[in-house]
């Protein structure tokens, strides 16, 4: 997979040269028919697709994607991991089709979220209509906007979705609503680059809160001291590691 610069954030598919907005390239190869990019943890991207759509990729995640979409009948791309939120061109004749793990959604022009984070796929619909089915089994589902479907492996399951905390991370933002404390702190590892250790049992605490995603690591930290949370922090060999005690 390409590594993108942590210090960039846009590029552009042209046939199959890959372009930051500067101008400066990140990759070339002509020959090549399908690339596969990969954002560092800490850092997200925009990525505009050589049929205009508009992928925005959240920290440590991979999507391979066509160089071109002509000639082709549908417009495929694989979400490897990690999460991405996409605004698909409109084209009636040539579906948009993401696959994810075990699961394959189609749409023609709309605006939806993919999370592959955790076992659980999730999927959320902000505008127009999709299909979703499992790749393993006959189990299919449709969404509508507002909407959001969770993929287990054993099949699909549908309920209201929260719009604002699923693209919270696009919108620049860190944000949690009675989340446990290890998937608030999973998610710290993606973008501050860190390592989180556990002595013993997790804790049994739930936060609800946000903050800007320029905040720095201390800014988490101080959430945590003033919710109880005991913790140490290291530095050795370039790796900041955080211990949470039980």
């Amino acid at each position: 997979a390409i590594e993108l610069d942590k210090n960039k954030e846009e590029i552009k598919v042209n046939g199959a040269d890959l372009v930051y907005s500067d101008g400066s390239r990140v990759y070339d190869n002509y020959k090549a028919e399908s690339q596969t990019i990969s954002t560092p943890k800490g850092g997200e991207y925009k990525i505009v697709l050589s049929d205009g759509t508009k992928v925005w990729l959240n920290a440590a995640t991979v999507l391979k994607y066509p160089t071109s979409f002509r000639e082709r009948t549908e417009r495929r791309v694989k979400l490897v991991s990690g999460e991405a939120y996409f605004e698909v061109a409109k084209d009636p004749k040539h579906p948009f089709i993401v696959t994810s793990r075990n699961q394959e959604l189609t749409v023609i022009g709309t605006h939806f979220n993919i999370n592959t984070y955790t076992k659980t796929v999730k999927t959320v619909l902000l505008e127009g209509a999709v299909k979703l089915k499992s790749i393993n089994s006959i189990d299919s589902i449709s969404l509508r906007p507002g909407e959001e479907s969770g993929y287990h492996g054993n099949g699909f399951q549908k309920q209201e979705a929260d719009i604002n905390l699923t693209i919270a991370w696009k919108n620049g933002k860190i944000k949690f609503r009675n989340a446990d404390l290890k998937s608030i702190l999973d998610e710290a590892e993606r973008w501050y680059n860190i390592k989180v250790e556990y002595e013993g049992k997790i804790p049994n605490i739930h936060l609800t809160g946000g903050m800007s995603r320029k905040s720095s690591l201390a800014t988490l930290l101080k959430l945590l001291q003033m919710s109880g949370v005991p913790f140490s922090l290291s530095d050795e060999q370039n790796i900041t590691t955080l211990k949470i005690r039980s």
